[in-house]
């Protein structure tokens, strides 16, 4: 049955599996109607993943989304584009001092924080950020636990901002959260850290209740996956697809 709508690809996760002693990367999925030009770049290094940064913009695409991880010792990039020809930046692979430095400088500039990545390489962390065209009200809150997140995202709820992009890692024994937040008045939802069958039960309830998984992470604790989603509100054509190899996430 034809539908009446295009579902674009919003954003993009890479599970890292080991099975049987074998690196196998899956990939996660997130949906939502559209019908403006996209493009999806998977699986390079920098090089070339910035070299595609730059001849997209000249097409009016800009980056989303962008996913990193390391794959036979050297490290990936995979990036969502989405029509755009508003200004934008780049800023990846930097310790917090300057990537803090650059996010204050580019919100002078207009520029707001939508997409971060956080990861360890040279025994330092390091955070790549994803920066679009905007003048609304803005925030950055890395290296907490929970309890602060949760409490944070709560604070802010009351003024009229909302999560956008939510990261977790391991710091030591603890789990710690990096979350980019942006202006709205708009309903909104935190579903943090639960099972699959758990996770897309939430996501079928929430979809009824016009909210609209936008972003996602999924990790490993306590030897089972684990997934955390954030929601915002909408009511067109959305889906998830998680957890399935290259060849059948192209396919869908």
């Amino acid at each position: 049955m034809k539908t009446k709508f295009t579902n674009w690809l919003v954003a993009t996760g890479i599970l890292l599996l080991s099975l049987q002693s074998t690196a196998q990367e899956l990939y996660v999925g997130v949906w939502q109607e559209a019908n403006d030009g996209h493009f999806l770049w998977s699986g390079v290094e920098w090089d070339n993943f910035e070299a595609k940064w730059k001849d997209l913009a000249k097409q009016n695409l800009r980056l989303e989304d962008i996913d990193t991880y390391v794959e036979g010792g050297k490290r990936k990039y995979t990036g969502v584009w989405r029509s755009g020809s508003d200004g934008h930046y780049l800023w990846a692979g930097v310790e917090w001092d300057n990537f803090e430095a650059k996010w204050k400088e580019l919100a002078k500039q207009n520029l707001r924080l939508i997409d971060l990545e956080t990861y360890v390489e040279g025994g330092k962390r390091k955070y790549t950020g994803v920066w679009r065209e905007g003048k609304d009200g803005h925030y950055l809150w890395v290296g907490q636990e929970w309890a602060s997140f949760e409490a944070k995202w709560k604070e802010l709820a009351k003024q009229n901002l909302r999560l956008i992009d939510i990261e977790t890692y391991m710091d030591g024994n603890k789990r710690k959260y990096a979350r980019v937040w942006r202006e709205g008045k708009d309903g909104h939802y935190l579903w943090a850290g639960v099972e699959w069958a758990n996770f897309e039960a939430k996501w079928k309830e929430l979809a009824k209740q016009n909210l609209r998984l936008i972003d996602i992470e999924t990790y490993e604790e306590g030897g089972k996956r684990k997934y955390t989603g954030v929601w915002r509100a909408g009511s067109g054509g959305h889906y998830l697809w998680a957890g399935v190899d290259w060849e059948n996430f192209t396919s869908k």
